[in-house]
């Protein structure tokens, strides 16, 4: 199966479904946030 990017948020809501959450919070949320979004801060 190839990789599904999508473009539109149509497509995303789609993608999601498919994976069983509503929101992409819902797929986030078993992670903390510093590991999938990282502390830009220092960065210039």
């Amino acid at each position: 199966m190839a990789d599904f990017i999508p473009h539109t948020p149509s497509e995303t809501r789609e993608m999601l479904k498919e994976i069983g959450v509503d929101r992409l919070e819902d797929l986030l949320a078993p992670y903390p946030k510093d590991h999938v979004l990282p502390d830009l801060s220092d960065i210039p």
